[in-house]
């Protein structure tokens, strides 16, 4: 669909995605907004992640605003608060505002809390918490098990 839309190449950055101004408009449609992975400031490129596009769309519903209340749109603002890894089942690795790098099963649980804080409402924020939650357990026990059985089997191996 972005390929489809009639900007020319010099507004297109590498794979195609659209060029914006500061306040992530195209320069050649500017009632047109564009962010998250699918647009870069080329003045101010940021990595195309979850947290730049929840950013983004903000500081787009808060221009959108201020065209609708005849004010000058303004410059997006987006604070990177570090990035997020998840290792495997029980582990992550959390990089917090390019300072602090933890790792391991704090690490995964920084993760967690951080993906829960962005659901949009108590609801989801229970279903996901409990969801995780019920695997963490069967996780736990079905490795139990299997760990009980296997050393049940090679004590009768070995008698």
């Amino acid at each position: 669909m972005i390929q489809a839309l009639p900007v020319p190449e010099a507004h297109r950055a590498r794979r195609g995605h659209l060029c914006v101004t500061p306040t992530l408009q195209l320069p050649d449609f500017p009632e047109v907004f564009a962010g998250g992975d699918c647009a870069t400031n080329t003045e101010n490129p940021l990595p195309p992640t979850a947290q730049v596009a929840y950013q983004e769309g903000a500081a787009i519903a808060r221009n959108l605003k201020a065209i609708a209340e005849g004010n000058a749109p303004s410059p997006a603002q987006v604070h990177l608060r570090g990035s997020l890894l998840k290792l495997g089942l029980s582990e992550s690795a959390a990089d917090l505002f390019d300072r602090f790098e933890i790792k391991g099963k704090v690490g995964h649980l920084i993760r967690q809390a951080t993906y829960l804080e962005l659901l949009p409402t108590p609801v989801h924020n229970f279903k996901v918490t409990s969801e995780w939650f019920i695997d963490n357990v069967f996780h736990h026990f079905g490795s139990s098990i299997h760990l009980a059985a296997a050393k049940v089997g090679s004590q009768e191996a070995s008698e």
